[in-house]
C-alpha cells in the first residue's frame, strides 16, 4: 500500500470471545483457507502473518497471532482484512467424539476482524488532490459505497465463519 492511498474503515472489530474446548490449529487452517478462497492470497502473496507470539504463563499457555491480507480489486481500489488471535490459558485437553479421543485445547480464543477499503493503492493522485477529491467524492461515490458494501459483507462472511466453527465444535 502506497503511504498516499486512502484508508477508510469498513469493520472497526467484529469481536469473538469463547472459552471452551476448540482446536486452535484446525481454526488457523480453517481461516487460512477462507483467506486463500476468497482472493486475499496466501504467504507468497498478499497475505501475511505479522505477529505470532507464544508464551507459556502459570494459567496455561498465550498466544498472540496478527494476519493481514489485501486483495486487489482493480488499479484504485483493494481491500485490507486484519485478523487477530488471542488465546488466553489455553492447556492440551482430550475430547471423546464418536469414540475416537482428539486432541484438543480449552481455554479462551478472542478474535477481532477488521476491515478497510484501500482507495488511491498505488498512490497515483496525490492525498489532498483537487481532482482525487472530486474523484473519490463525486464521480465515483456510488461505486465506493458499493465497494464498502461488498468488503463488509465479505468481513461479516469471515465473522459468521469463525463463530460457525465454535458453535459446531463444542463439546
Amino acid at each position: 500500500m502506497h503511504k498516499d492511498a486512502d484508508r477508510i474503515s469498513v469493520v472497526p472489530g467484529f469481536k469473538i470471545d469463547y472459552k471452551g474446548v476448540f482446536d486452535l490449529s484446525d481454526l488457523y487452517k480453517k481461516t487460512k483457507a477462507w483467506f486463500n478462497y476468497e482472493g486475499y492470497g496466501d504467504e507468497n502473496s498478499n497475505f501475511i502473518e505479522t505477529k505470532y507470539i507464544e508464551r507459556i504463563k502459570p494459567i496455561g499457555k498465550q498466544i498472540e497471532i496478527k494476519w493481514y491480507g489485501e486483495k486487489i480489486i482493480n488499479d484504485y481500489i483493494s481491500y485490507f482484512i486484519t485478523v487477530e488471535y488471542t488465546g488466553i490459558g489455553l492447556k492440551d485437553a482430550e475430547v471423546t467424539f464418536e469414540g475416537r479421543k482428539i486432541k484438543m485445547n480449552s481455554g479462551q480464543a478472542i478474535i477481532t476482524i477488521k476491515a478497510d477499503l484501500i482507495l488511491n493503492r498505488q498512490g497515483k493522485w496525490e492525498k489532498d488532490s483537487i481532482i482525487k477529491k472530486l474523484h473519490d467524492r463525486r464521480l465515483f461515490k456510488s461505486n465506493i459505497e458499493d465497494y464498502r458494501e461488498d468488503l463488509f459483507n465479505k468481513a461479516n462472511s469471515l465473522h459468521t465463519e469463525i463463530k460457525a466453527y465454535f458453535n459446531l465444535h463444542q463439546f
